[in-house]
């Protein structure tokens, strides 16, 4: 905007000396003509000039919005995105929990087999949104799970497996409580 500014004074005042030479009687050309036909053509001149200012200047403002509804557009979109990811998430560590929990009341690892991992594996190498505490819980928890799981061929928890797995339930539930607090923060910003 500043810039728009300058540029204008320059212009006006070129424009102005250049209206000023001819009736001043200073002639910088050694031309026949009148005055009126220098003042016709440093009209022309001017007029050209400041169109193509005001023009340039409007271009430039429908620009700069154009880029500042794309930017907010895109921020909204990364924001959505975003949700849909911890969505997604809560209800993958939401059946977890509720596998492990059979797990445990049963005391069969057999239905570890219905746990599941993808949405976390996914989510795994984007994690711009998620804290960093809740990244390392999360990843903790999830390790610990498949340590348990692949740990003993016979289905039966090994001695210490269901305290572990008791562990495991807590810090999901957890975790859940964080990404729902999470969840909440990004949908207040896309109301806004």
């Amino acid at each position: 905007m500043k810039i728009f500014w300058i540029f204008l004074l320059i212009i006006l005042t070129f424009t102005i000396i250049l209206y000023c030479l001819p009736i001043s009687g200073i002639h910088l050309y050694n031309s026949y003509g009148s005055i009126d036909s220098w003042i016709q053509m440093y009209g022309g001149i001017f007029g050209n000039i400041i169109g193509g200012a005001i023009g340039g200047y409007v271009a430039f403002l429908i620009a700069k919005m154009q880029i500042d509804h794309q930017k907010k557009q895109d921020t909204q979109d990364k924001t959505n995105q975003k949700i849909n990811h911890i969505r997604l998430l809560i209800g993958e560590l939401e059946h977890n929990s509720r596998v492990l929990q059979e797990s445990i009341d049963k005391n069969n690892k057999r239905c570890f087999s219905r746990l599941q991992g993808g949405i976390w594996k996914s989510l795994n190498i984007s994690v711009d949104w998620m804290d960093t505490k809740i990244f390392e819980q999360l990843f903790d928890v999830y390790m610990n799970i498949w340590s348990i799981k692949s740990s003993g061929d016979n289905g039966k928890f090994l001695e210490n497996e269901i305290d572990r797995c008791n562990d495991c339930l807590n810090e999901l539930c957890d975790l859940v409580t964080k990404l729902r607090n999470n969840l909440v923060g990004f949908e207040s910003r896309v109301q806004r």
